[in-house]
């Protein structure tokens, strides 16, 4: 699909039908790489690992589902991905308080699935009633992961077994895990008919409780889709919440962006603060805005299609010139003192030290994921099922995507060949 075809559509069939389209066909998240490998995941229904060097497709591995919102993870040699059907109803997920929801029950397998990451052969597989969403983590020899009905497991990487299990009243969305010093960090979005949105800390050892963040303010999926940060002993997150205004529509509600800064180690909020002066509609998707944290600063995307730089007191730094005409999700991407931002057709490059607009570098594609640099090249997948390979020089000093075909040589790169895969090959 190119860009005219989407515009058009969108225009004509709403931004409903763009989430629907992403969520069931395109890529929801961005790649990994490990071992010379690329690894995508395709809502679609496969999974794909592609030779980082070439392009050329190492094996393609069909799911027994189609939601691809967790990016492969690979360890010791073994690739483990989250499963669950694209078409879910959040409704299920806020029913869990009455013991019911079990969000994309009955539209697909639903699980955590290990496969050789050389082969693609299956090696175990977790069963779940919710969707495994999350990107999970593994610290010393332990994998975490947690689904729609706010189960955290700690599972042997090797073979499967469940070591604990810890239960929250809430749902997992696209909230990435973190750790920080012994425990894991887990965002969860509300339930019915209580607002039960938190951010919850539990140790790795045992999975017991080591403290929850309680956000009742947070408005609808925002807490369980916003993947948080983990920097210095400070956890920061970005979401929606102090809403307006009253359902059943989406559109009926108004929102602003919160930037929270809390203690990783007791959850103790430190700063709780709105960003930007705007207020916005919820989305049916995703309503987390997932900051970078790095080096004593935190870059938050927002509401307005700019970037926010802020100190961890939350004092803001800078603020960039808006470079989207809607909001911008992914957490940037720091090279050097560049900031690498997805904003849909564009990837922007700002200066990491003034929020200054250094490039503008246009695709045909719909970009909303955060890309991965492999050496000295950028790879990137796309909300209508393609991954491509650009230089990074090309990103930070091209304006836009040569035809498909073109190819450029570089020296001393790691992708010789400036490649475009589909991986719908």
């Amino acid at each position: 699909m190119n860009l005219t075809l989407w515009t058009h559509n969108v225009n004509s069939l709403g931004k409903g039908w763009a989430a629907a389209y992403r969520q069931t066909v395109g890529c929801a998240v961005g790649p990994s790489e490990a071992n010379g490998i690329v690894f995508v995941a395709s809502n679609s229904g496969p999974v794909y690992a592609i030779n980082v060097y070439t392009g050329k497709i190492i094996f393609k591995l069909p799911l027994p589902s189609t939601l691809s919102m967790w990016m492969p993870l690979v360890y010791h040699g073994i690739l483990y991905l989250g499963l669950g059907g694209a078409m879910f109803n959040y409704q299920q997920g806020l029913l869990n308080a009455y013991g019911g929801g079990h969000r994309g029950q009955y539209t697909g397998v639903s699980g955590l699935l290990a496969l050789n990451a050389t082969t693609g052969k299956p090696l175990w597989f977790i069963l779940t009633k919710s969707q495994a969403m999350p990107t999970r983590i593994i610290v010393n020899n332990k994998l975490v992961f947690d689904d729609g009905d706010g189960n955290i497991y700690g599972v042997n990487p090797f073979n499967g077994k469940v070591l604990w299990k810890f239960s929250y009243n809430g749902s997992g969305n696209m909230a990435s895990l973190d750790y920080y010093n012994g425990i894991v960090i887990a965002g969860f979005s509300e339930a019915y008919p209580v607002n039960t949105s938190a951010i919850v800390g539990v140790y790795i050892k045992n999975g017991s409780l080591a403290w929850i963040i309680k956000l009742p303010f947070a408005v609808t999926s925002s807490v369980g889709d916003a993947v948080p940060g983990v920097y210095n002993g400070y956890l920061v997150d970005g979401f929606l919440g102090y809403g307006s205004g009253h359902g059943p529509y989406l559109s009926d509600i108004k929102a602003r962006e919160v930037l929270l800064i809390a203690n990783a180690s007791t959850g103790k909020i430190l700063v709780l603060e709105n960003v930007t002066n705007k207020t916005v509609h919820p989305s049916d998707t995703n309503n987390g805005y997932n900051p970078l944290v790095i080096n004593s600063t935190i870059y938050l995307p927002t509401i307005t299609g700019t970037v926010e730089a802020f100190n961890l007191q939350g004092k803001l730094l800078w603020s960039s010139p808006q470079i989207s005409n809607t909001v911008i999700q992914s957490a940037p991407l720091l090279y050097k003192n560049f900031l690498i931002v997805t904003t849909g057709p564009n990837i922007v490059v700002l200066n990491a030290s003034g929020g200054k607009v250094i490039n503008v570098y246009h695709t045909p594609f719909i970009i909303r994921q955060q890309p991965v640099i492999v050496g000295q090249t950028v790879i990137e997948t796309t909300s209508t099922d393609w991954v491509f390979a650009i230089p990074l020089v090309d990103l930070l000093h091209e304006t836009e995507v040569p035809p498909l075909g073109v190819a450029k040589l570089y020296p001393n790169m790691l992708l010789r060949l400036h490649i475009r895969v589909t991986v719908k090959a």
